[in-house]
């Protein structure tokens, strides 16, 4: 098997969105009452994620076995206007390869690259009633400082609650 974390280049927008929806169509439509369709429509269509894979504040990275990519990780080299701090932005994994080790693959990348760049804080956003990642993101290292409502209005209000989440390093 050939596993490999690639940066996902400007030109891959399109292959990234597709991969977005796949894997957000898996695991969060539970939360909406639209299935997620305008979540998705808003933030994975190929003109934002161009925006986002432009900004030279953010890098995304395709983790892929056997020449197809089946998860991504979107790090912010800044967070909060800090330079000091570092966010992990997203890491989605397709489902069929969940309790693989994948996550931890994509987070230990994540923290070793904050190192390398000085980092002393790694924030992340979990909503709060993922348990089992919340859980895999305390074995990690991680633990929860601040919760809040989103305000989407296609979301269900019983799932509005997100968690930061910080690793100091």
């Amino acid at each position: 098997m050939n596993n490999m974390i690639v940066r996902v280049l400007p030109t891959e927008n399109v292959k990234l969105s597709e991969l977005c929806y796949e894997i957000y169509q898996q695991t969060y439509t539970h939360l909406w009452h639209d299935e997620g369709i305008w979540y998705m429509d808003t933030c994975y269509n190929p003109k934002q994620l161009m925006y986002e894979l432009s900004d030279p504040n953010s890098e995304f990275y395709f983790y892929i076995i056997n020449s197809k990519p089946i998860g991504y990780l979107k790090i912010n080299l800044s967070a909060s206007g800090n330079a000091d701090d570092f966010e992990i932005e997203r890491i989605y994994l397709d489902q069929a390869h969940s309790g693989q080790g994948i996550g931890s693959i994509l987070i230990n990348f994540a923290i070793e690259k904050a190192m390398v760049l000085g980092k002393k804080k790694i924030y992340l956003k979990v909503m709060d009633s993922s348990t089992k990642p919340i859980k895999f993101y305390e074995k990690m290292g991680f633990e929860v400082i601040h919760s809040k409502l989103l305000n989407f209005i296609t979301m269900k209000e019983e799932y509005r609650k997100i968690n930061t989440m910080i690793k100091y390093i």
